[in-house]
């Protein structure tokens, strides 16, 4: 490998990284907080007694969980258009992180669930 990485050009922009770091972090946080309440939603959907909200937050999460986000994200940003659904790029990717979010914080909540009772 004949790459150099070249400081000069790291320093020059290093007075920018608090900026892109909350440019990063917004979207994160934007979608976990709702992600995690949709969670709880599902998890509690998930050890009920009926057997249509346990089969609905099932495929959900199942769905969501054995596939990738990008998908997601790529679904939304190119899909929505085409059903007449025009969100923005960054509402896009929050509900793409949203929805993976209560996906994955759902098999935790549940295992939770499981363990107190």
């Amino acid at each position: 490998m004949n790459y150099t990485l070249r400081f000069g050009v790291i320093l020059h922009r290093l007075h920018e990284l608090p900026w892109a770091s909350l440019i990063t972090l917004e979207p994160a946080f934007a979608g976990f907080w709702p992600g995690l309440r949709i969670a709880l939603i599902l998890a509690a959907m998930r050890t009920s007694c009926s057997r249509v909200a346990h089969g609905f937050s099932g495929a959900y999460v199942t769905f969501l969980t054995n596939s990738p986000v990008l998908i997601h994200i790529c679904i939304l940003h190119y899909g929505l258009p085409e059903s007449g659904i025009v969100p923005d790029n960054h509402a896009g990717v929050i509900i793409g992180l949203i929805t993976a979010t209560s996906a994955c914080a759902c098999e935790n909540l549940q295992a939770v669930f499981a363990s107190v009772r």
